[in-house]
């Protein structure tokens, strides 16, 4: 794969949409990390797509229910295995704010898939 400019979803601004190609097939991956609150290690299972948008590639991730094999959200929403090829319009919202600060608490990035190349 040639050298390109990473980019992240994050930078997107709210209100803005982005057309990006997959050319990353959906990966599965699995940590463990330590909670410092109870000391317990919590598994953390994510499903990662790469995608290309004018030169720049970037992932994006899903993080999925551990104790499920289907591909779902925490909360129980299937998540989308984008097929190679597929373009996806991402769009980003934040839906919270802290008053004090006017701090962005909570950002959603949602990908709708437009077509899937033949």
């Amino acid at each position: 794969m040639e050298d390109s400019k990473k980019f992240s979803l994050g930078q997107l601004p709210d209100g803005m949409y982005l057309i990006a190609r997959c050319i990353d097939e959906t990966t599965r991956r699995e940590g463990t990390f330590r909670d410092d609150k109870t000391g317990k290690d919590v598994k953390r299972v994510t499903y990662v797509t790469g995608y290309r948008c004018d030169g720049a590639t970037f992932e994006h991730t899903s993080y999925g229910d551990p104790d499920s094999d289907k591909p779902v959200t925490e909360r129980g929403e299937p998540i989308t295995i984008v097929p190679f090829g597929a373009r996806v319009l991402f769009s980003k919202s934040t839906y919270a704010k802290d008053d004090k600060t006017g701090q962005k608490l909570v950002q959603r990035i949602s990908g709708k898939v437009l077509d899937v190349q033949a």
